[in-house]
């Protein structure tokens, strides 16, 4: 393979270096809000706000108290940068809400795909740094993950900074070299503890090379590593007591890391530590475009070739480096006992050596073309070029296409997206909680529970409109559910990918479904004024007083203690026995309306409450004060109250009340009349 190296001084060659980074960015920019937020997003907002409103005020011990283990050696430094952005673009430039969280991403990723085509051009030429610049910037996953990925795309950039650094440090072991390739180690280090492979990476590169590594290697080496020690606390703030223990601290901690979740390969399902060791090298060439895995592999035959031949080309060492720098993310993935999941979250440091090699396969591919025809070099050209382009213009269609899903692409190894569906998890994130969130809103009516079994925390919702929840033991009137291993613990009803329910609505991306919503109707929350019809004459056998009935487990499967009936409905937070204990309780009673009229129903509770009138919700509320107006005729009405306490204090109020939801009462036995025998319900035992 020939490799060219133009001037860095050329203006033509500038521009085109700020070409792609550029369009990337704007293109970016136009379409940031159709992002939506991530699962560790509210975790990375929480670090930011910790080091940046606590310690300045309540220094170390303000940490301490501010986050737990685990989040203390979270690096904090591009976090503090996206809370920072944000509070500056919302508050000064009055940007959107989303705005300064996603930004910052952006400009790190466009940054990215610049300082690699920078690299290649100084190691390998214009053309294989512009091909590797198109390639990675056309990645659909690694678009995806510009967008709102507050640690891994900016731990890929600086870990690449670094890299470049050392190259040239063991090139020419200049004193800028060191001081950059320190500042850069550490300043990776503290946005994430995957900068341990950069030492890593560059011993591998010396080995080769020891016997004619100098003193001035070895020098600049150490002051190299004196930078990033000395970086680390001045911008973890953490790191400024007991500095050595917090090393051992933050890598004991990654070490014994614990997570235990589903997560679904190759048509399994595995808990994070048992996955397979060779999930990296699937998930890898099956998310990355064919169109950089096999120049990547033919530039790599090449170099294999020229090394079995025992001849040295100028570029095979380039090739060798950048395969090691995408090989040990991966290598270190599966030797440790680290749990693997997300995708190939925790390895993105190996996609910029990819679309290198990438790159260099595609030129080395150009020139093998042009020599076809000897003749003819035309000939060869244009059709290599033809074919480049189609390559390229099909990529970025299936980034159109995904859109904003493209954390959802699988190549065709995998079948595409919808081949994927049932084999490998698809939006891990969370992205399409967004538009599912959009269309709750839209469609769902005042007051509906929305279960949603994992992150719930992440779903968009109106507070005061709608109440999510992730008990499963709750009576919903819409499920939502992210097509995720995670799934098959947290939502035991149905299987998760093929479902009995018909959903109301999904959100699918390239044939595959990503999320479903389901609805309830038999448990959906009644409009304010629905009228109610009363029960047949007769149908219900009447007392004084409610039932009521302990449920031990959150699905009224299977029932408890019968306590006596109580001339009440409800109890005092003090003067109960449900109180410090999870309990699920239910009332049943009949209501006889002597007049038709609206009449107004109010729940207030520490927990959670269902209140159902003939089998019609009335009023639901998880933690706080509810109420809802329901038109009743002359008659009886069953009545029945679902109530859970999780732990703690147990409290349970209800109000009634004629025409309006003020001057409420509470509902006592004069008003309602007990029925003899509590109707099972839904979801009751046989």
């Amino acid at each position: 393979m020939r490799v060219t190296r133009e001037t860095m001084t050329r203006p033509g060659a500038l521009l085109i270096s700020l070409l792609v980074p550029a369009i990337f960015f704007a293109v970016g920019l136009s379409n940031r809000l159709d992002y939506g937020e991530t699962t560790d997003e509210k975790h990375d907002r929480h670090l930011g706000s910790c080091y940046l409103d606590v310690y300045p005020v309540s220094g170390h011990q303000g940490l301490l108290k501010c986050m737990d283990d685990l989040e203390r050696n979270y690096g904090p430094l591009f976090d503090i940068l996206a809370v920072s952005t944000h509070r500056f673009l919302l508050n000064k430039l009055r940007m959107g809400p989303d705005a300064g969280f996603h930004l910052p991403a952006l400009i790190v990723s466009s940054l990215l795909i610049w300082t690699l085509f920078l690299f290649i051009w100084r190691e390998a030429g214009l053309w294989p740094a512009l091909l590797a610049a198109m390639g990675l910037a056309l990645s659909p996953r690694f678009i995806a993950h510009s967008q709102a990925n507050l640690k891994d795309i900016p731990t890929v950039f600086f870990f690449t900074l670094s890299l470049i650094q050392y190259q040239s440090l063991l090139k020419r072991p200049r004193l800028k070299s060191a001081l950059l390739a320190g500042l850069f180690l550490g300043v990776t280090y503290c946005i994430k503890i995957n900068a341990l492979l950069v030492p890593a990476i560059v011993l591998i590169w010396i080995l080769p090379r020891l016997r004619r590594m100098t003193l001035q290697h070895w020098g600049a080496l150490a002051l190299s590593g004196g930078v990033a020690l000395t970086v680390i606390p001045i911008t973890w703030p953490y790191y400024r007591q007991d500095f050595l223990h917090r090393f051992k601290e933050t890598y004991d901690l990654f070490i014994a890391h614990d997570w235990v979740g589903y997560v679904l390969y190759l048509g399994q399902h595995y808990r994070g530590p048992d996955v397979p060791w060779h999930y990296p090298y699937v998930m890898l060439a099956v998310t990355t475009p064919l169109l950089l895995i096999i120049p990547a592999l033919t530039i790599l035959l090449w170099a294999a070739h020229a090394q079995v031949r025992g001849i040295n080309p100028a570029g095979r060492n380039l090739v060798w480096r950048l395969a090691t720098w995408a090989l040990i993310p991966c290598l270190v993935q599966s030797a440790s006992d680290a749990p693997m999941y997300d995708g190939i979250r925790h390895y993105l440091t190996s996609l910029p050596p990819l679309a290198a090699l990438a790159g260099l396969g595609m030129a080395w591919a150009g020139q093998r073309a042009a020599a076809l025809w000897p003749a003819r070099p035309a000939l060869g050209g244009t059709l290599y070029a033809l074919t480049l382009a189609a390559c390229f213009g099909d990529l970025l269609l299936s980034s159109v296409r995904l859109h904003p899903y493209q954390v959802v692409f699988y190549n065709a190894l995998a079948g595409g997206p919808g081949g994927a569906y049932g084999r490998f998890d698809l939006d891990y994130w969370g992205f399409s909680y967004k538009e599912a969130g959009a269309w709750i809103a839209r469609h769902a009516p005042r007051s509906s529970v929305i279960f949603v079994p994992y992150t719930v925390f992440q779903f968009p919702h109106n507070m005061d409109r709608h109440t999510t929840t992730s008990d499963p033991g709750v009576n919903w009137d819409y499920k939502v559910t992210l097509v995720r291993g995670m799934l098959r613990e947290l939502d035991r009803e149905d299987d998760y990918l093929y479902p009995a329910l018909s959903p109301v609505y999904s959100v699918t991306a390239g044939g595959a479904t990503l999320l479903r919503i389901f609805d309830n109707p038999t448990l959906r929350r009644l409009p304010p004024g629905t009228a109610i019809p009363a029960l047949k004459p007769g149908a219900r056998a009447v007392s004084t007083a409610f039932q009521v009935q302990e449920y031990y487990d959150k699905r009224l499967l299977r029932p408890g203690k019968t306590r006596p009936p109580q001339p009440r409905l409800g109890f005092d937070r003090e003067d109960n026995p449900f109180k410090l204990r999870p309990i699920r309780v239910k009332f049943s009673a009949v209501l006889q309306v002597p007049t038709p009229g609206a009449y107004c129903f109010q729940v207030s509770v520490n927990d959670h409450a269902f209140l159902r009138i003939n089998g019609r919700n009335v009023v639901a509320v998880l933690g706080g004060t509810r109420a809802n107006q329901v038109w009743l005729d002359q008659g009886e009405y069953q009545v029945e109250l679902d109530y859970y306490n999780q732990a703690l204090e147990a409290y349970l109020d209800v109000r009634s009340g004629q025409g309006g939801c003020k001057d409420l009462s509470p509902v006592v036995a004069p008003f309602l009349v007990g029925s003899a025998a509590p109707d099972p319900g839904r979801g009751g035992p046989p």
